[in-house]
């Protein structure tokens, strides 16, 4: 079990999740709360993704509607998600 200043965003989630009407909005929550949960754990075991940077060492973006989102490397593979316990 995670304390909550572990996992703030899980559990910022899950509450938000209680309070929705809408199925939608409430499976979104889990899932976000899901993937902020997968994410510390991973971390604790040392994968952490890299950003990607150009040789000028600039970061590397790529563009999402009007929003630059930044590339990265990431820390594991999806084959090696599926032997990660």
């Amino acid at each position: 079990m995670f304390e909550q200043y572990e996992v703030p965003v899980a559990y910022s989630m899950v509450n938000l999740a209680q309070l929705s009407t809408e199925p939608f909005q409430e499976f979104m929550c889990y899932w976000t709360a899901f993937n902020s949960i997968y994410s510390t754990l991973a971390e604790r075991e040392g994968f952490i993704p890299q950003l990607k940077t150009r040789k000028d060492g600039t970061l590397k973006s790529r563009q999402n509607g009007s929003v630059l989102i930044p590339e990265i490397i990431p820390a594991l593979s999806e084959h090696g998600r599926s032997n990660w316990h």
